[in-house]
């Protein structure tokens, strides 16, 4: 009848059964004393984690100061901001005594005709002085002038620019284009990350982004030149 007495006492001294249960010893701790107990005896542990988010923190402050201390590329660029494939692998730069001269050469066949038809061509003008931001769409769908060679109409604002065609600016800045996988820190330092192209002005190991949608893939640098006047 054990359990006809305990029932009897649970009736006559009902806080007796809660004091029980308050004096249980809350395990509820334990997970976090276990951790600790592991990284005491484990510090290799603790270097494995903190060393690489110390790298990474060092990587982001040297960079910070470089832009911030460092010194601007001051020559705007003229670019190709966006074109389909077909335009980019077929157009033809020509720069002569500073003025701007484009051309599109795509082969006469069905394919290139079907590529090159609604195809587009938008060319900028950026200032990294600023961050100004000027775009221009070419039209891509002037007749051939009977030479495999067809002569793209500029904008006037195009057209009284005077242009320098070298790789590097008077300042010593170069636009490239960054075709590494991701973006960011973490593309810097551990090299992974999603697949993509952007355009950068680098001066001095100091890279600064410019607006543009470059071609992920091919040789097309999407440099046309320096902006020198007027």
């Amino acid at each position: 009848m054990n359990w006809f007495v305990f029932a009897t006492k649970s009736i006559a001294h009902p806080r007796e059964g809660s004091e029980r249960r308050a004096s249980t010893p809350d395990r509820s701790h334990r997970p976090l004393a276990a951790m600790s107990t592991l990284l005491r005896r484990n510090p290799f542990i603790v270097l494995g984690v903190s060393l690489p988010l110390l790298l990474v923190i060092l990587v982001l402050v040297v960079q910070t100061v470089k832009r911030w201390g460092g010194e601007r590329p001051t020559t705007p660029v003229l670019y190709v901001f966006s074109a389909d494939r077909v335009v980019q692998q077929h157009l033809i730069v020509d720069v002569a005594d500073g003025r701007l001269g484009l051309a599109l050469e795509v082969p006469d066949s069905e394919v290139h005709r079907r590529r090159r038809a609604g195809a587009s061509l938008e060319l900028a003008i950026h200032d990294p002085r600023d961050g100004s931001l000027q775009r221009h769409v070419l039209d891509v769908e002037a007749p051939d002038d009977g030479s495999g060679r067809t002569p793209l109409v500029l904008p006037p604002a195009l057209r009284r620019l005077e242009l320098d065609r070298s790789p590097i600016s008077p300042g010593g800045a170069r636009l490239v284009i960054d075709r590494r996988s991701g973006s960011g820190l973490f593309r810097d330092v551990f090299g992974f990350g999603r697949g993509r192209a952007r355009y950068r002005l680098e001066l001095d190991g100091v890279g600064f982004d410019v607006p543009g949608h470059p071609q992920p893939y091919g040789a097309w640098p999407g440099f046309i030149a320096w902006v020198v006047g007027p």
